[in-house]
């Protein structure tokens, strides 16, 4: 299995690749009915092989709102982690054998967020049985968590925050739902690291390569990467930017 790299060490972009209906998609404040942009999945992930990416993002829409879950998104875990990218993978593992699943799939972590917040015995059983393979998702709209791929408000996040310590997970994944998709800044994390210590990956909204590393910068240590999406597939953002490695060393 691919480890995922050192995170508090040294600050990482974390490309994203949503997946849904087979396709890497990127929703518009994660509405279904919003999308921005569609493109082949496997295309993005020959991308990323071939900028050596370290760590990637992987979501599989289709399973966090409900539906089976995607074969692609699996299919990208093991072509990725082929090539030595470590990747998280969310969306839909609301059980011990989905897990175990994506893990065997050669995924680094896998981040449970709906399973985690409704059950949270479940986050902790997971960390138990899977040590430094499991993260706590934190999904954010307007201070509360969200949950079945955003389409519910869950618990205030504060109390969400609560599990994270307790969990024996890698890290925390932290995603600000209202700038998700707009390139428009990261804004709502603020009150999500105040209620935990765990270092945690960012994302919703990064505009630019100078963002990126204005946040590593202010964050450190609790910000150990950012998750980059529309900002990339865009190209305000290059998948891969030596620029921000530099700005932030």
């Amino acid at each position: 299995m691919c480890q995922l790299p050192e995170m508090a060490a040294v600050g990482v972009l974390v490309p994203a690749i949503d997946v849904r209906r087979g396709h890497c998609a990127r929703l518009l404040n994660g509405s279904p009915t919003r999308p921005t942009l569609v493109r082949a999945a496997f295309r993005e992930a020959e991308r990323l092989a071939l900028q050596r990416a370290r760590r990637v993002h992987i979501v599989d829409l289709d399973g966090a709102m409900g539906s089976p879950r995607s074969a692609v998104a699996r299919l990208l875990c093991r072509r990725l982690s082929a090539t030595g990218s470590a990747t998280q993978v969310g969306g839909g593992s609301r059980s011990m054998s989905a897990v175990e699943h994506y893990l065997r799939c050669g995924a680094a972590c896998v981040v449970l967020g709906t399973a985690a917040v409704l059950r949270p015995w479940f986050l902790l059983s997971a960390g138990a049985e899977f040590p430094g393979s499991v993260a706590l998702a934190k999904d954010v709209r307007h201070g509360a968590s969200l949950t079945h791929g955003w389409l519910r408000r869950g618990v205030p996040i504060r109390r969400a925050s609560l599990l994270q310590n307790h969990g024996g997970q890698v890290h925390t994944a932290i995603t600000d739902a209202t700038s998700d998709g707009t390139m428009q800044g990261i804004m709502a994390h603020a009150g999500a690291f105040n209620a935990g210590a765990t270092p945690a990956v960012i994302g919703g909204g990064l505009s630019c390569a100078e963002e990126l590393a204005g946040l590593l910068r202010a964050w450190r240590p609790l910000a150990s990467g950012v998750i980059c999406g529309s900002a990339a597939y865009g190209g305000h953002v290059p998948h891969w930017p030596p620029c921000a490695w530099a700005m932030v060393r």
